[in-house]
């Protein structure tokens, strides 16, 4: 009972800290006119990209085995800290999260947020490689430039 208050407690201060920091009248005025198309598609989209993210922790986990439920639960959480924490704080609540729920230890759980953060990195790399390839222009790239560093991302 007690840990119910305190986290209770700690939202109702979290809430109240992020309702002083906008106005009612703008959030009311943006609920009325939101589009219930856009909306619903933006939260369609939303759970695909936090379950791929899910499904993406899985193939990462390789010493047992866990549940996606439990790893859907775990990247929900893990995004919303993302999003309210400060700075990067909220990337040790994976690990945190991880060990809680799935009883792992927090060098597994760091281990695969960390390789997640590299894959994501050379994903972001190779589509500004191929965006690159038709923005020449703007960039003012060369072409061979673009093309050598291509394809040493392919042999590598």
């Amino acid at each position: 009972m007690k840990r119910f208050l305190i986290s209770l407690f700690v939202t109702c201060v979290i809430l109240f800290i992020l309702f002083t920091q906008i106005s009612l009248r703008d959030l009311s005025t943006l609920l009325i006119q939101i589009n219930p198309l856009w909306a619903m598609l933006g939260s369609a989209a939303y759970f695909l990209a936090t379950l791929f993210r899910a499904l993406r922790f899985r193939w990462l986990i390789h010493s047992k085995e866990i549940s996606l439920d439990e790893l859907f639960r775990i990247s929900v959480f893990y995004h919303l800290s993302l999003m309210v924490l400060p700075s990067k704080l909220g990337e040790l609540s994976y690990p945190y999260l991880l060990n809680r729920i799935g009883g792992f230890t927090m060098t597994e759980g760091m281990a695969s947020l960390i390789t997640s953060r590299v894959y994501d990195f050379f994903i972001v790399l190779i589509i500004f490689l191929f965006s690159s390839l038709g923005f020449q222009n703007l960039f003012k790239v060369n072409l061979f430039f673009v093309l050598s560093l291509r394809i040493s991302k392919i042999c590598i």
